[in-house]
């Protein structure tokens, strides 16, 4: 996992960031995680004016870093000692449901808890104070593509546009920054964090957690391994691999995971995950599942036919297309095999779901947009839904299968 911290600052307030910049660097903050202060030199227009154009230049530099997370900092905060150990085990960030978090919560009003997870859900609309917000970079290429589109200072416009897009908000508790000073720096009302714990040490425990916490997934897919005979099961996104060893009490025949890193699964179960998923008969492809599918397909034996693919990658190049493609091109899926597409946009819903830059703009990823990839699997025709339920991260999802 990489996060690049980018801090917004301006003349005359050189002492106050670098007491910030020091804070972070005095927490276990790694040394291969950037910090970029992003100073404001512009010579016009209001201190509002010029904060909110200073944060749109933040937002992109971290952008072009290309790291997992962009750590969005004003610059007259002081860090809990931990905050890595912290980050890296929180469940949201942990899982990969951050679209938008912060880590500085001065009352937020609060839609959903978790005390032993240590995270609420905010409403978007009652959120303020851009002091330490944590961005996805598919959230962060968003916001700045639609920046002028929102009225307000960057804490409005930054939330409201993550809101629009599709993420929800998630806050930590108890805050792991704290806003320090007596004053606003471009005037506005001072707020600060009542609950921050400088000393806060997450016990980093990791409960089973299938499928973003979402039940009704795994009784979809029981139900259509069952309908369809599935043998074996492959998943593209490994993350920690909780879903990964759902899958595997879900079919009889081969499991396998394809991932680009093991980064995730080895900070949460150390060093010896992969090969204690080796010996729960999970196999751990790394690589490019554009490339890995094919190969692992290639693998597999007609009597590990039919097979549920759960497709759940992500990245700066979403893989979705192509893996589609390499199920179109393997003979003994054709006709046979269950698809299950994470992340996907389910209309009339207010579910998450990923943007997608296929067309070289961001845009919300939709069965109609892979539909056309389907009848070189299906050639005898398909069937899909969506589901009608929603737990856990709440995420949309399609289920694709052979026409009965």
């Amino acid at each position: 996992m990489l996060i690049a911290a980018v801090i917004i600052t301006c003349g005359g307030r050189e002492d106050v960031c670098q007491r910030t910049v020091a804070s972070l660097a005095a927490s276990d903050w790694p040394a291969e995680w950037p910090i970029l202060t992003i100073w404001d030199h512009a010579c016009e227009g209001t201190r509002q004016h010029r904060q909110q154009a200073n944060a749109l230049n933040a937002i992109r530099a971290g952008i072009g870093l290309e790291p997992d997370y962009i750590f969005f900092l004003e610059d007259d905060v002081t860090f809990n000692a931990n905050l890595r150990h912290n980050l890296v085990r929180w469940r949201p960030l942990r899982d990969g449901w951050i679209g938008m978090a912060s880590l500085y919560n001065p009352t937020i009003y609060e839609l959903e808890r978790s005390d032993h997870e240590h995270w609420f859900r905010a409403a978007a609309g009652a959120v303020y104070g851009s002091q330490a917000y944590v961005l996805s970079l598919d959230t962060a290429r968003f916001v700045a593509t639609h920046w002028h589109e929102v009225e307000g200072m960057q804490d409005i416009k930054i939330s409201r546009l993550a809101d629009r897009g599709g993420w929800p908000i998630y806050y930590h508790t108890p805050s792991l920054v704290q806003h320090v000073g007596t004053e606003s720096t471009w005037g506005g009302g001072f707020h600060w964090a009542p609950d921050f714990d400088a000393a806060f040490l997450s016990n980093g425990h990791a409960e089973h957690v299938p499928f973003n916490g979402d039940r009704y997934i795994g009784d979809e897919l029981r139900t259509l391994i069952e309908l369809h005979g599935v043998r074996s099961a492959i998943e593209t996104g490994t993350w920690s691999a909780h879903t990964t060893r759902e899958l595997r009490t879900m079919v009889s025949g081969r499991v396998t995971t394809i991932d680009t890193t093991d980064e995730h699964l080895v900070a949460e179960f150390g060093p010896d995950a992969v090969a204690d998923l080796a010996q729960q008969d999970i196999a751990m492809v790394l690589g490019d599942s554009r490339e890995k599918l094919a190969e692992v397909l290639a693998a597999h034996d007609a009597t590990d036919h039919p097979v549920l693919v759960y497709l759940d990658a992500q990245g700066i190049e979403y893989p979705l297309l192509e893996e589609l493609d390499a199920l179109a091109a393997d003979p003994r899926c054709r006709d046979r095999c269950v698809i299950a597409v994470h992340d996907v946009q389910v209309p009339g819903r207010d579910w998450g779901f990923n943007w997608v830059d296929w067309r070289g703009e961001p845009e919300p990823l939709t069965y109609d947009r892979i539909a056309h990839k389907l009848p070189a699997i299906y050639p005898a025709g398909h069937a899909y839904h969506y589901n009608a339920v929603a737990d856990g991260c709440r995420r949309g999802i399609v289920y694709i299968y052979p026409r009965r």
